[in-house]
């Protein structure tokens, strides 16, 4: 059994880690940049070695094991570590000793407002390092909550329907909601929407499984104006929704920072008197350089505000 221990690599730990987060070896391979083919002999290598099952294979879905449960905390507390032991190897090097970890939607385009706080933070602390990290908003809810991020941004309607004890947040970026929709929608030539003309569309969600905030929040939104809506479809990430515009009248609904925002592909037109955006969300205000990101998004944002005072703009929103 000492030989089995001896014949796994770190590599092999974190495809194993990355598996159990994202919960399919499509995913995990996307996510690894490796292929499906590649990760499945991987996990079954590890397998072999330790004379263990890991994962039950249901259909699209990996099960991981109780046996597999208590490796992965183990297993992600020793690549912490090690990650936290090289930081102070850097520090006796003269290297960087610090460094913040960001979390980002992987459906936004966050280099659209991400950009700007970065380049601001480095202008100030050109010796702290920023490690940016894409996911999806379950794994990034679940990394900071366990301290594996330092801050995260996400979308506004998560700061009204998720319960977020213990963090702290705030209001980044404004701007309505967006319809996107098919060329050869009977409404495509309405340039502003209201919430009510939803109620003639047939809607693509976000499965409740998967993001229960979109869902609720689209919800809540129609009746508000007194229609449930008619949901066609439900899919398992926002990346996927655009592919399943099959029919005219079927749309679905974000913002401007939603990666298919603008795209050639559909149409996109705001909705009026609803709110939408980008929020900051942090746990640890005791981390020193965490405060200071804070401050710079903060300025950056005021600046922002006071540009649009002095040019009469009002905030999107409100357009």
């Amino acid at each position: 059994m000492k030989d089995a221990y001896m014949n796994l690599s770190f590599y092999q730990m974190w495809y194993f880690i990355r598996t159990i987060e994202l919960g399919s070896y499509s995913r995990a391979s996307q996510d690894l940049n490796v292929t499906q083919s590649t990760l499945s002999k991987c996990i079954q290598n590890i397998e072999q070695n330790l004379k263990m099952e890991l994962f039950i294979r249901e259909k699209n879905n990996l099960i991981p094991t109780e046996a597999a449960k208590n490796l992965y905390q183990v297993w992600k507390k020793m690549i912490v570590e090690m990650q936290e032991a090289v930081e102070d190897a850097r520090r006796y090097m003269g290297g960087r000793s610090e460094s913040l970890k960001i979390g980002v939607l992987d459906s936004h385009k966050s280099e659209s407002y991400l950009w700007e706080y970065v380049e601001a933070f480095h202008d100030l602390y050109p010796d702290i390092s920023l490690a940016v990290e894409s996911e999806r908003p379950e794994v990034l809810h679940k990394k900071l909550m366990e301290n594996e991020l330092d801050v995260i941004f996400t979308v506004r309607y998560d700061m009204e329907t998720i319960s977020w004890t213990g963090h702290h947040m705030e209001l980044v970026k404004e701007t309505p909601f967006t319809v996107c929709m098919r060329a050869d929608n009977p409404l495509v030539d309405k340039q502003v929407w209201e919430v009510k003309d939803l109620k003639e569309c047939n809607l693509v969600m976000i499965s409740a499984l998967h993001l229960p905030s979109y869902n609720s929040m689209i919800v809540e939104l129609c009746l508000k104006y007194g229609f449930f809506p008619n949901i066609v479809y439900n899919a398992q990430n926002a990346a996927s929704q655009i592919y399943n515009l099959l029919k005219e009248n079927d749309v679905f609904i974000c913002d401007k920072y939603h990666k298919d925002y603008g795209s050639s592909h559909v149409i996109s037109r705001p909705i009026k008197n609803t709110k939408s955006g980008v929020v900051m969300v942090w746990k640890n205000e005791r981390k020193k350089y965490l405060c200071q990101f804070i401050d710079v998004v903060r300025n950056c944002r005021q600046h922002e505000q006071q540009e649009n005072i002095q040019n009469g703009r009002m905030p999107e929103e409100e357009k």
